[in-house]
């Protein structure tokens, strides 16, 4: 599956499940706000943008969702621990040094591509726990490892992603009230289909359908 579709994807499971991703958000937005719940707040954010919900598996309840944050708390700070430092410190290249300022200015664009790359792999690491229950080190590991195996489809998504960012930061309501799920399912949907893990499409026609549309053509063209 290609960059450009699995976010696709992405779109499409939210105006699938727009009012249940509305409601993620806005539970995410509340653990972000009192910070220390961050992290275990986004991983469960992936949790809750699992594509396989509906078909696969239930979506969990709000009790349920808590205690997976209280469960995974030390996981969640470890991968924020990791590797938001970095992230801050990229940002912080990004914004005060400028290219003809001073002789690192001319490594901005090495500092946005290893943005892109380091904020890839953060939520790569997150998908890898919330869906496969990796721990904080190996999801770290497989993400960057998926990262560096399909580069130029991560690219492709890194930046449609933060294009869709800051076009909904500058409408204000869909950064607000679903942007954060989309960003987290299109996310799963990109681990799943880098690990070859079959997401069933509840639209798909089934097997035995498949064979009577098989056979109603044949006796329609055959002798």
């Amino acid at each position: 599956m290609g960059g450009v579709r699995i976010v696709f994807k992405g779109l499409h499971d939210t105006f699938e499940q727009l009012l249940a991703f509305t409601l993620a958000t806005m539970a995410w937005w509340l653990g972000v706000i009192l910070v220390v719940t961050a992290p275990p707040a986004t991983l469960a954010l992936f949790v809750r943008t699992d594509p396989r919900i509906g078909t696969e598996k239930d979506r969990p309840t709000w009790g349920e969702s808590l205690t997976y944050m209280r469960h995974h708390f030390f996981q969640a700070w470890g991968i924020a621990a990791i590797t938001l430092p970095l992230i801050a410190v990229l940002v912080i290249n990004i914004v005060t040094i400028r290219p003809g300022e001073n002789d690192f200015g001319v490594l901005a664009p090495v500092w946005l591509f290893l943005l892109l790359i380091a904020s890839f792999i953060t939520m790569g690491a997150y998908a890898g726990v919330a869906l496969l229950d990796f721990k904080a080190i190996d999801a770290l590991k497989r993400s960057a490892l998926l990262t560096a195996a399909y580069l130029p489809r991560v690219l492709i998504i890194a930046i449609l992603l933060w294009l869709l960012i800051a076009f909904c930061a500058v409408l204000i309501v869909p950064l607000f009230l679903f942007v954060p799920s989309t960003v987290a399912a299109t996310m799963n949907r990109f681990v799943l289909d880098a690990l070859k893990i079959e997401v069933i499409d509840p639209l798909a026609p089934t097997d035995e359908r498949r064979r009577e549309e098989a056979a109603r053509k044949a006796s329609k063209f055959g002798p």
